[in-house]
């Protein structure tokens, strides 16, 4: 382990001790390649900031994760969509260039710059609060969002007229 990294681990009060979370943050170059935590089934926190993680065998049971924070990795494809219950994603400064987030709606909060994410203008995040844009946006309607408290800008491409109904902030 070097001098930043971090590790936390937090389990249930279950008599089996389920892992809950998991965070591996500031491991650069010691953690690489695919972390698989498909048997962790009670797992609602996963943390890989930091990592030279490329890819991500994600929980087979979907409900429980509500927090996955993959920002400054090297991930460059991800499947979400049965992900539903996700209340906070960082995928920032990975190498995703596409990801399905129709189907997480429930989400509070959002940060995908560096990364050419693109939002799908029908889908309505109810919840979210905070947004970090890709870097890619070039427009924003602010109805897909109507809790939206904190918008973060990661580019010069989107200008303030290029936010639809920007009266909500």
């Amino acid at each position: 382990l070097n001098a930043y990294g971090r590790i936390q681990i937090e389990w249930s009060d279950e008599p089996t001790k389920r892992l809950t979370k998991l965070a591996l943050s500031a491991m650069f170059e010691l953690l690489t390649g695919t972390i698989d935590v498909s048997a962790l089934d009670r797992l609602e926190q996963l943390e890989l900031p930091l990592t030279h993680v490329s890819a991500v065998k994600l929980p087979t049971n979907p409900e429980k994760l509500n927090k996955l924070n993959l920002g400054n990795t090297k991930v460059v494809t991800l499947d979400l969509t049965a992900y539903t219950h996700l209340l906070y994603l960082n995928l920032q400064n990975t190498g995703l260039k596409r990801c399905d987030l129709s189907k997480n709606t429930q989400l509070e909060q959002l940060r995908l710059g560096g990364t050419t994410i693109a939002l799908d203008e029908n889908t309505v995040y109810d919840n979210l609060t905070y947004f970090v844009t890709a870097d890619s946006i070039s427009s924003l309607d602010l109805n897909q969002m109507p809790k939206l408290a904190t918008l973060e800008i990661m580019n010069d491409q989107l200008k303030f007229s290029d936010v639809k109904n920007a009266h909500q902030l």
